[in-house]
């Protein structure tokens, strides 16, 4: 189901990303914020915070992101981030965010703005 509502965004036939159905986009947009997922995506350096204003989640993801308290890379995280610059913000829509995560920025550039770049994804 994923490969045929993301692949029909390609046709260029008039169905876009806002025509994915909620229950395609709900579940998604979590899966590909993974931080073993969305990590390697990213560029050096940079943390972004996720924004999904259908349901005020947020997500930040990047290599100053804080990971679980009370563990060595926490600490060491909290030390970078004082020195590191502010994340990077994405706000928007699911199926928006989700777009621009399965690598299809161009269609939702007007919704997104300018979106960070990232590397292909799997």
């Amino acid at each position: 189901w994923r490969e045929v509502e993301i692949h029909r965004v390609d046709l260029g036939d008039g169905y876009g990303p806002g025509d994915w159905p909620a229950s395609f986009v709900a579940p998604l947009l979590p899966s590909l914020l993974d931080p073993r997922r969305i990590g390697p995506r990213l560029p050096s350096g940079l943390t972004v915070e996720v924004v999904n204003t259908d349901s005020g989640q947020r997500w930040l993801v990047g290599e100053d992101a804080p990971a679980a308290v009370g563990t060595a890379r926490s600490a060491r995280a909290a030390a970078v981030r004082s020195a590191a610059p502010p994340p990077v913000r994405v706000v928007g829509p699911s199926w928006a965010l989700v777009s621009w995560l399965v690598g299809r920025p161009a269609p939702v550039r007007a919704e997104l703005g300018e979106l960070p770049a990232l590397r292909p994804w799997t």
